[in-house]
């Protein structure tokens, strides 16, 4: 498929700050409409969900729902057990109850564990009843290596989930439950006169995104699992194991930055390197947003091969000044995606001409290849994230296409 080659074009060479380097990483980008898997790490090996667990807790509640088995309204006993629950938690207080809604909003956004054990013994009787039900409904939505063993993900070494996996709920709730779905973007809600905020920094801050969850245990690191639209695309990226919240949140960002770069190069070249590519190239037509310049400078050109871990400076005219004055700006605006370099060198000049030189940026040719085949990426780097969307503004104002990137 073509979506996995131009994500792998688009991700070699690329740093991967702010991942785990350690064994419990794992990470995959699914375009949900069409189940493409644009990149993945380890997407199938075994992880421990923590309180991504809960996204399935909230689909068979949601089930139960459509099903007639409760209402939204419904209140749900609170008994000891699942008041004694370790956080975090809602407090709610034994032998009190709590309705169905509220108990979601608590899972999806304070992430408690109390709510969820009442939910499952609300639901099926016993948490442990209730996990098995969310290990069968797992294996028939395709969730092949999941097994849960209890409604919170609080820690248990049975309780196992992979990446694809997760992103594959995450696709079921969207396309099963729409009607339901706002839940998840909800940033906050009121509970005894609290309001409780959600956990998933990424709503309201990475701009489409509308869901889905978080998670953390020892176990696991730091989990999430998010989706986001733009252009009408929507994406679902899941990452296990991060360092820290923040650097999950950072690798979660930048996955969604390159996966939505991709789907834009594959909706306008479908076959790299066919004819209809190199008449677009010839023509000077950007096959990709991508941010761009035309600078009195000479053009950098950095060739990277799909499965290195670094980009190296190529011999063109340039040198170790160009790479010394970008260290440690960690923005890009792509400005178009060609097929011959020469074209791609073409328009981030044009690009570059027509923008004040304080937005300018370091134009830039970033060469890929895979299996023969090649794509040239037209960048203006040097940027920081506000500077980067500032020049897209400026080349957008000029007719441009552009995209503003992590480099």
């Amino acid at each position: 498929m073509i979506l996995p080659l131009v994500m792998g074009l688009l991700m070699a060479g690329q740093a991967e700050a702010g991942r785990d380097a350690g064994q419990r990483y794992a990470a995959v980008v699914v375009d949900h409409a069409s189940g493409d898997v644009l990149v993945g790490e380890e997407q199938n090996s075994l992880r421990h969900p923590a309180s991504l667990t809960k996204m399935m807790t909230v689909y068979l509640a949601f089930e139960a729902v459509r099903a007639g088995k409760v209402t939204l309204d419904t209140k749900l006993p609170v008994s000891a057990r699942a008041a004694a629950r370790p956080p975090s938690k809602l407090g709610l207080r034994s032998g009190t109850s709590i309705t169905l809604d509220n108990a979601v909003m608590a899972l999806l956004t304070k992430s408690a564990n109390d709510a969820a054990s009442v939910v499952a013994e609300g639901l099926a009787g016993s948490e442990d009843a209730f996990a098995r039900q969310m290990t069968e409904k797992a294996r028939l939505l395709g969730m092949k290596k999941s097994r849960f063993k209890n409604a919170s993900g609080l820690p248990d070494a049975e309780q196992v989930t992979t990446a694809r996996d997760m992103a594959t709920l995450a696709q079921r709730l969207i396309d099963d439950f729409p009607e339901y779905y706002p839940y998840f973007s909800r940033a906050e809600f009121k509970y005894a006169g609290r309001t409780i905020r959600n956990h998933n920094w990424l709503l309201g801050r990475y701009p489409g995104t509308d869901g889905l969850k978080t998670g953390y245990i020892n176990a696991s690191g730091y989990n999430l699992v998010a989706s986001s639209v733009r252009g009408g695309r929507r994406l679902i990226a899941v990452v296990l194991g991060g360092k820290t919240a923040r650097a999950r949140d950072r690798q979660v960002m930048r996955l969604l930055d390159d996966g939505f770069a991709s789907v834009q190069i594959a909706r306008a070249m479908p076959e790299l390197g066919i004819a209809s590519a190199n008449r677009a190239a010839t023509v000077a037509k950007p096959v990709l947003v991508a941010s761009a310049a035309k600078a009195k400078g000479r053009v950098t050109r950095t060739e990277t091969v799909q499965g290195d871990a670094k980009a190296t400076a190529a011999d063109d005219g340039a040198d170790s000044k160009v790479a010394a004055k970008t260290k440690g700006a960690r923005y890009a605006v792509q400005v178009g995606g060609y097929s011959t370099e020469k074209a791609a060198r073409r328009h981030v000049r044009k690009v570059a001409s027509e923008v004040g030189k304080k937005l300018r940026g370091k134009p830039t040719v970033i060469a890929s290849s895979s299996k023969g085949k090649k794509i040239f990426l037209a960048r203006l780097l040097g940027y920081d994230q506000s500077k980067a969307k500032s020049a897209c503004k400026a080349i957008k104002r000029q007719g441009h296409d552009c995209l503003v990137v992590r480099s």
